[in-house]
């Protein structure tokens, strides 16, 4: 069998497996509802454009430029197919986005079977995988799952370079939250190759500056307390790797405390931590863990701080108190 052929079947097959994965996943109900705000709102503004770069017109102070590509492409089905076509085009876009890890850390002298598995948490890493994988608005976090690798992607070829720099500039102008992975650039940063990914990434998350910059986003509540970031980052990042949803960790809260909850599922993850860095015995893995926590907590309390609420919903202080008189049945 030619070379490029065998290189050619597992990506392939990743991206096959993932997407059909993802479009199971869903769940065939789910399929049939354009999930959260942001999906109603790009085909209704499909719908009304007249002009083909509404792709980059702004949503919630940032840009989303593949999930109001999905929105267009949708309109090409009909009206009572929208819905369906919005999931679906979205689950074959979580296939793509594995297959772009599949093939970006192929230079990194990974065995294909690593490669294989960080390409699939892509689609088997959500809990609620309806309202994660069947949205297009929910693509950007598929793309903050992707940069880490694509950011780090050594094209072959100019080729190759060219489509990674397409792909580099989508990434960029549909998940902000990438910017904290950019350093991650400038490895090998003296390969020409790797320059049309550099420049496509810096203009896309400049763009994404520009927009956040000059798109208000009204904090009805005011700037929220370290620890109700804290305590939110707990609920929603941590416990619910073991509870499977974070309704369920609230469910405890309710029941409890967020500092008893907060002693039951984080020490886990510190201990695990710890034996990495005991085991590989170097700086270098001390830095990456020390790293990952920090940009872990760092896009959780961006997105917490800078995320409009509802003025009737309970101010971040309240949170704790709030659960407490909820009953839960």
């Amino acid at each position: 069998m030619p070379r490029h052929r065998t290189r050619l079947t597992p990506g392939i097959l990743v991206l096959v497996i993932a997407a059909v994965g993802a479009l199971f996943r869903t769940s065939f109900s789910g399929l049939d509802v354009l999930w959260a705000g942001g999906g109603r709102v790009f085909v209704q503004d499909a719908v009304a454009a007249t002009n083909p770069l509404v792709v980059f017109h702004p949503y919630a102070g940032a840009l989303h430029t593949l999930p109001r590509l999905i929105a267009e492409l949708a309109l090409a089905f009909p009206v009572a197919a929208w819905t369906f076509a919005v999931s679906a085009l979205s689950a074959v876009a979580a296939g793509f986005v594995a297959l772009a890890v599949f093939l970006a850390t192929e230079s990194l002298g990974l065995k294909p079977r690593t490669r294989i598995a960080l390409a699939m948490i892509t689609v088997f890493a959500p809990a609620l995988a309806s309202e994660a994988l069947g949205t297009a608005v929910n693509l950007q976090t598929l793309f903050l799952l992707s940069a880490p690798w694509v950011f780090l992607a050594v094209p072959r070829n100019w080729w190759s370079a060219g489509l990674w720099a397409v792909f580099g500039l989508l990434l960029a102008t549909t998940s902000i939250q990438a910017l904290l992975f950019s350093p991650h650039l400038l490895w090998r940063w003296r390969d020409a190759k790797r320059w049309p990914l550099f420049g496509a990434v810096a203009l896309g998350l400049g763009l994404q500056l520009y927009v956040a910059f000059r798109e208000s986003r009204q904090l009805f509540f005011g700037m929220p307390d370290i620890l109700s970031v804290f305590a939110g980052y707990i609920l929603q990042a941590v416990a619910p790797a073991w509870t499977g949803l974070a309704s369920i960790a609230g469910s405890l809260v309710a029941h409890s405390s967020w500092r008893l909850v907060s002693a039951v599922t984080l020490p886990p993850f510190v201990l695990a931590s710890a034996a990495v860095v005991r085991r590989a015995g170097s700086r270098g893995w001390t830095a990456l863990i020390v790293y990952l926590w920090l940009a872990s907590l760092s896009i959780w309390a961006a997105g917490y701080v800078t995320s409009a609420e509802d003025v009737n919903r309970p101010r971040p202080a309240e949170w704790w108190s709030f659960l407490n008189t909820v009953q839960v049945r």
